[in-house]
């Protein structure tokens, strides 16, 4: 029974172990121009802008660069 017990806290402790691993992605490069990186979040929050100021994309300098 000892064993047994012992076996079951060993497969509880190691699958808490491997779900404790799991790589959680923060941000991400999406370019390099230069020696300047472009973020997501950088694209993500500029976009938010300009839904927030109703500016449309053909009308924002980013598009014509």
């Amino acid at each position: 029974m000892r064993k047994f017990g012992i076996v079951v806290l060993s497969v509880v402790l190691f699958a808490s172990a491997a779900n404790a691993q799991q790589k959680i992605v923060l941000d991400k490069i999406v370019a390099v121009v230069g020696n300047s990186v472009i973020l997501k979040s950088d694209i993500e929050l500029l976009n938010a802008q300009y839904v927030i100021q109703n500016v449309h994309p053909d009308k924002c300098l980013l598009a014509r660069a």
